[in-house]
């Protein structure tokens, strides 16, 4: 496969303008070319649109989190349902709403070699954020990644350790890395 046909997709969550989120307002001022989704529905579908017919290498899911949770269009405000965000139900272990079949969707269009990172705030800590690590991985059938600790869109790269989790298991890399495309695959 040509280098060219393996993407490196940059989601940004577009759920609030600059006045009621100015954080994503300022990543999105410095990032080129991303994808600007209001949802995980709005996600997946135009992540599929911008590869046509490439596969992902690298998918950065960027907006606000929490341990276990992963803002995907809902800017600051919390969403409780899964359709804004990445969150496992506490009495299912799936993900909320209809995001794992929409996730799953975007299965078949990653490299073997493919990773996903999740790029919230805490996003990879503690046991709800392993949870959602491996949720996401399961539906993706790459292993996915986030930080333990605050995001920040001056800063570039994780902040605080690195959570990798495929669908079993987890494994912590260690300290903060840069986000260039290339540590993506760290």
């Amino acid at each position: 496969m040509a280098l060219l046909s393996r993407l490196y997709i940059y989601v940004l969550d577009g759920g609030q303008g600059v006045l009621d989120d100015p954080v994503s307002w300022i990543e999105g001022v410095f990032t080129v070319n991303e994808v600007t989704v209001t949802s995980v529905d709005d996600m997946v579908t135009k992540v599929l649109a911008r590869i046509g017919s490439s596969s992902i290498q690298n998918l950065f899911i960027s907006g606000h989190g929490a341990p276990g949770y992963q803002g995907v269009g809902g800017g600051t405000a919390w969403d409780y349902s899964g359709n804004k965000s990445l969150q496992v139900d506490p009495v299912t272990g799936k993900l909320k709403g209809t995001s794992e079949q929409l996730l799953r969707k975007l299965s078949p269009k990653f490299t073997k070699e493919a990773i996903a990172t999740l790029g919230g705030c805490k996003t990879g800590n503690g046991p709800q954020g392993e949870a959602l690590l491996k949720a996401v991985a399961d539906c993706f059938g790459i292993p996915v990644q986030a930080g333990t600790d605050n995001q920040r869109p001056f800063v570039p790269g994780m902040e605080g350790d690195v959570i990798r989790c495929d669908s079993t298991k987890c494994s912590n890399l260690g300290g903060s890395w840069w986000a260039s495309p290339g540590s993506w695959v760290q």
